[in-house]
């Protein structure tokens, strides 16, 4: 009967044990290496006292091989990647003190967090909007040369009418490309701008004069085949009065 009572409260707390426990000094606890996403985000949500809203429960399993202790200053970096490695992530209201766990292929259509400053844009997976003035590159060409950075849901936007782009995508992603601007938003843009749109001019002007001088001698094909035919003519008639020379002498 003790047996049968020892497995029936083991059993109990099985079923409603906090897969994320918190200690004495505010780190968090993985009280099993295997978990559910959705266990986690539940759990995350409850120990920050924040608001869930889920269209969709975050399906798939992970492992954690390694300590199960998380800081607490992790946290947010770690339950990002969790949701991203499994194809969700976070975005957060903090007016609602809310969170809402989404596919990160709809984040698009759902909208993201704007933030104003980039010290405030948390430096994790979780996806974000940010804009940035600039203050001596030009925008459209930033735009373009900066597409190839961006994660794979990211978006970049041009203000057209000011010198502002506006990024989206991972919190991380952004501080990468802010990095990136900042190094190339100098007084020197417009002379490096200046330089190469130089260089681009010379290389078309040699490029225009191959290209006439090809074209020059396709238009003019006819003539030349004719001019090349009579050389050779000439230089076979004269070629075969020498021979007839030479032969009639003995040769």
């Amino acid at each position: 009967m003790i047996k049968l009572l020892g497995l029936s409260l083991f059993y109990f707390n099985s079923i409603f044990a906090s897969t994320l426990v918190t200690n004495s000094d505010g780190d968090f606890l993985l009280e099993e290496s295997k978990f559910k996403v959705a266990d986690i985000v539940k759990e995350y949500a409850k120990l920050k006292n924040l608001n869930l809203i889920m269209d969709q429960v975050p399906k798939g399993e992970l492992q954690l091989l390694g300590p199960k202790k998380i800081k607490k200053a992790d946290i947010d970096l770690y339950l990002s990647a969790v949701l991203e490695k499994t194809g969700y992530t976070l975005i957060e209201n903090r007016p609602l003190n809310q969170i809402q766990i989404i596919r990160t292929r709809d984040v698009r259509y759902s909208g993201s967090t704007y933030y104003e400053k980039i010290n405030d844009v948390p430096d994790n997976y979780n996806h974000a909007i940010f804009s940035i003035n600039l203050e001596h590159a030009n925008s459209r060409i930033l735009t373009k040369n900066m597409r190839p950075f961006l994660s794979r849901f990211g978006r970049i936007i041009d203000g057209r009418t000011s010198d502002t782009l506006t990024l989206a995508g991972t919190g991380k992603n952004i501080h990468r490309i802010h990095k990136l601007i900042r190094d190339i938003d100098t007084p020197d843009f417009p002379k490096r701008v200046a330089y190469l749109k130089e260089l681009n001019e010379s290389g078309n002007t040699v490029t225009e004069k191959e290209i006439s001088v090809l074209d020059f001698i396709k238009n003019q094909h006819i003539l030349f085949i004719v001019a090349f035919s009579l050389i050779a003519g000439i230089m076979g008639f004269g070629i075969r009065g020498f021979v007839m020379k030479k032969v009639e002498a003995g040769w």
